[in-house]
C-alpha cells in the first residue's frame, strides 16, 4: 500500500462522519465463532438466494406428449365423449352458482354496517393509542425535567447541570401548558371514545351560565396551546449533560400538537397559524436546526454514533427525531429541499471549528479554504428563498442559477482532483470532498438528474464514466454511514433508557433495529456491484480508493456490529469500562 492510500485511510478513519447482540430475529443469522463476513453474507443470501420451487411454473398435465407440462390455457387436442352429455347438468350447477353469488352479495350488503363498525372501532382504536402514548409521553418528560432540576438544586456548585433562569422558566412553563391542554383537553373534548354529541362544550349550550363557564375553559385551552407552540420554538442554552430535558420537551410538544391537529381539537385560526410558521422560512430553518443540534457531544445519548447526517433518510428515519420527521413530511417538496439545504448549510458551517480542534490547522487559513463553499451556499439560499415567497408558484429557472454555475462546475472538479496532500491536509480536504458530493447530491434531488444542464452547463460536464462511478459510489458509502451509525446509536439510546429507569418496550426497540439493520442489508448488493468497477477508475481518486479499502473492510464485518448492538440493547448498567467493541473504537484500529 503506497503512503497516499494509508494517509486518504488515516485521514477517512478520523472524520467525524466516519466512526466506529441479536434482536431475537437475527440470532442465527450470524453465527457464534464465525467471521462477521460469513455471518453477513449468510443473511444476504437467505434473502437474495433463489427459490425455484416458488418460481412460477407451468400447471402441470397428465399430456406426457407435452414433457409432462401443459401450458396455461392450452386446450385439449380431444374432447372427452363424456363432456358433451354432461353439459345440461353443467348448465344446472351454472344456474345454481348463479344464487349462490345472488346470496353472496345480499349478505355482503346487509354486513356492509358491520364492516364499517368495525372500520369506525379501528379507528378509534389509533386514536386511543395515540391518546395513551402522548400521555406517557408527557409523564416521562415531566418526570425528566423534575429530575435535572433536583439534581441541580442539589449539586448548587456544579456548572455542568446547572439551568439559567430563562431556561429554568422555560421547562417550568413546558410543564405548566402541558398539564393545562392535557387536562381541559379532557375536560372539553373527552376521551377518544367521546362523541362530538356528549361532550362539554355540547352540553352547556342549553344554559347561559353553563356556556360563558365552557367558553372560558375553551379560551384558556386556546391560549394554552398557542403558548406551547411558542414554548417549542423558544432557544435554550443547557450544559450538554442535561441537554437530554430540550430533546424529551420538544418532542413531547409537538407529538400534543401533532395529535390536536390531526383530530380537529384546535380551531382552525390556531392550526392555520400554526401551519404558516412551519412553511415560512424561519419555521422551516428551525426544523433543520433542531435536527441537527440534538446531537451534542458530552449529552447523555452521546456516543460513537452519535452525530447527525444531511441525508433526507436520516431526518425522515433516526429513531430519535420522530416527531421532526413528521413535520418534514407533512411539508410539500420545495419547503422540504430546504430543510435540507438549512441543513447541510449547518452542518458546512460547523464543521470548520471542529476541523481545526481535529487538523490542528489555523481556523483562518481554514475559513479562507471554505470560502468558495460558504459563498456558494449564500448564493444558492437566495435562489432558494426566492421560491419561497409568498404567492410565487414560478420553478427555478436557468437564469435563476447563473451566479452559481461555475460555483457548482467547481465543486464538481474538486470531487474528482485526484491531488492527494499531507495527513493534516488530508482531514481538511477530506471534509470538502464529503460535502462536495453533498452539495451535487441535493442538487440531484432538487432538479433531478439533469441538473447540470438545468443551471446552465454542458452535458459532459457529468456525464462521464468516471463522475457517474464516483458519484455512485460515494452515495452508495453514505447510505451504508447512515444506516449502520443510525442502528448503533440506537442501541446506545436503548441502553440508556433502561439505565434511567423508562425502557423501551423490547417489541418496539427490535421493530425499530429490525427495520434499521434491514436498511443497512439492503446497500450491500448495491455496493458490492459498485466495488467490482474497474481498478482504474476507483483507484486514481485516491480519496475514492481510502473509501473503497474501508468499505472492503467493514462490509465484512457488520456482524461484528450487529453483536455490539445487541449487547448494548440488553444492557442495563452506564459503565464504560466494558462497553462492545465497537461503541469504544474502530474495529479497524482494535
Amino acid at each position: 500500500m503506497n503512503l497516499k492510500v494509508a494517509t486518504s485511510i488515516v485521514a477517512l478513519l478520523i472524520l467525524p462522519g466516519i466512526s466506529f447482540g441479536t434482536p431475537s430475529f437475527y440470532k442465527d443469522a450470524v453465527p457464534e465463532g464465525k467471521a462477521g463476513r460469513n455471518g453477513i453474507e449468510e443473511i444476504c443470501d437467505s434473502s437474495h438466494e433463489s427459490h425455484p420451487d416458488r418460481v412460477g411454473t407451468p400447471i402441470q398435465s397428465e399430456d406426457h406428449n407435452h414433457g409432462g407440462f401443459k401450458k396455461v390455457g392450452e386446450a385439449n387436442q380431444q374432447e372427452n365423449p363424456e363432456l358433451s352429455l354432461s353439459r345440461p347438468v353443467n348448465e344446472t350447477r351454472l344456474a345454481q352458482s348463479r344464487e349462490d353469488v345472488s346470496r353472496s352479495l345480499a349478505l355482503m350488503a346487509k354486513s356492509e354496517p358491520a364492516l364499517s363498525l368495525h372500520r369506525d372501532q379501528d379507528k378509534l382504536d389509533t386514536k386511543q393509542a395515540e391518546f395513551d402514548s402522548m400521555l406517557q409521553s408527557f409523564k416521562e418528560t415531566q418526570a425528566e425535567i423534575k429530575q435535572t432540576f433536583f439534581i441541580a438544586a442539589n449539586v448548587p456548585h456544579e456548572p455542568a447541570v446547572q439551568l439559567t433562569d430563562p431556561d429554568r422558566k422555560t421547562f417550568v412553563s413546558v410543564i405548566e401548558q402541558l398539564t393545562v391542554v392535557h387536562d381541559y383537553l379532557l375536560s372539553i373534548h373527552g376521551t377518544p371514545n367521546t362523541l362530538p354529541e356528549k361532550s362539554s362544550i355540547a352540553k352547556t349550550q342549553s344554559s347561559v351560565q353553563l356556556k360563558a363557564l365552557a367558553d372560558n375553559s375553551v379560551e384558556t385551552y386556546h391560549q394554552a396551546v398557542h403558548d406551547l407552540f411558542r414554548l417549542v420554538l423558544t432557544p435554550t442554552n443547557l450544559p450538554p449533560a442535561i441537554h437530554h430535558i430540550r430533546l424529551a420537551s420538544n418532542s413531547c410538544i409537538l407529538q400534543t400538537l401533532a395529535y390536536l391537529r390531526k383530530y380537529k381539537l384546535i380551531p382552525t385560526d390556531i392550526e392555520k397559524s400554526i401551519e404558516g410558521t412551519l412553511k415560512s422560512p424561519t419555521g422551516l430553518e428551525w426544523i433543520a436546526r433542531e435536527a441537527q443540534e440534538a446531537f451534542v457531544p458530552g449529552s447523555r445519548y452521546n456516543n460513537n454514533f452519535h452525530h447527525p447526517f444531511h441525508e433526507v433518510e436520516f431526518l425522515e428515519n433516526h429513531p430519535q427525531l420522530v416527531q421532526y420527521s413528521h413535520l418534514f413530511k407533512d411539508l410539500p417538496k420545495k419547503e422540504q429541499d430546504f430543510v435540507l439545504f438549512k441543513g447541510l448549510k449547518i452542518g458546512i458551517t460547523n464543521v470548520f471549528p471542529h476541523t481545526h480542534e481535529e487538523s490542528g490547522r489555523d481556523s483562518v487559513k481554514i475559513s479562507t479554504a471554505a470560502k468558495p463553499y460558504t459563498n456558494f451556499m449564500e448564493k444558492m439560499e437566495t435562489i432558494l428563498l426566492k421560491e419561497l415567497e409568498p404567492g410565487n408558484h414560478q420553478k427555478i429557472t436557468v437564469e435563476d442559477f447563473s451566479e452559481v454555475g461555475k460555483d457548482i462546475l467547481n465543486i464538481k472538479n474538486f470531487l474528482m482532483d485526484p491531488v492527494m496532500v499531507p495527513e493534516n491536509e488530508a482531514i481538511v480536504q477530506n471534509h470538502f470532498k464529503r460535502y462536495s458530493f453533498l452539495i451535487l447530491d441535493f442538487l440531484q434531488r432538487k432538479l433531478g438528474p439533469d441538473y447540470m444542464e438545468k443551471v446552465g452547463l454542458s452535458m459532459k460536464e457529468h456525464n462521464t464514466k468516471e463522475f457517474q462511478t464516483f458519484f455512485a459510489f460515494m452515495k452508495s458509502t453514505g447510505q451504508m454511514e447512515l444506516w449502520r451509525t443510525m442502528f448503533m446509536d440506537y442501541g446506545w439510546f436503548v441502553m440508556q433508557k433502561t439505565v434511567f429507569k423508562r425502557p423501551v418496550p423490547p417489541k418496539v426497540w427490535e421493530e425499530t433495529s429490525g427495520f434499521l439493520w434491514g436498511k443497512l442489508m439492503e446497500e450491500i448488493p448495491d455496493y458490492q456491484r459498485l466495488s467490482h468497477e474497474p481498478e482504474e477508475i476507483l483507484q486514481q481518486n485516491s480519496y475514492i480508493h481510502g473509501l473503497k479499502l474501508y468499505w472492503d473492510y467493514e462490509s465484512r464485518i457488520l456482524g461484528e456490529y450487529l453483536k455490539d448492538f445487541l449487547a448494548m440493547a440488553h444492557r442495563d448498567k452506564d459503565d464504560t469500562s466494558d462497553l462492545p467493541l465497537a461503541y469504544r473504537y474502530s474495529y479497524r484500529t482494535a
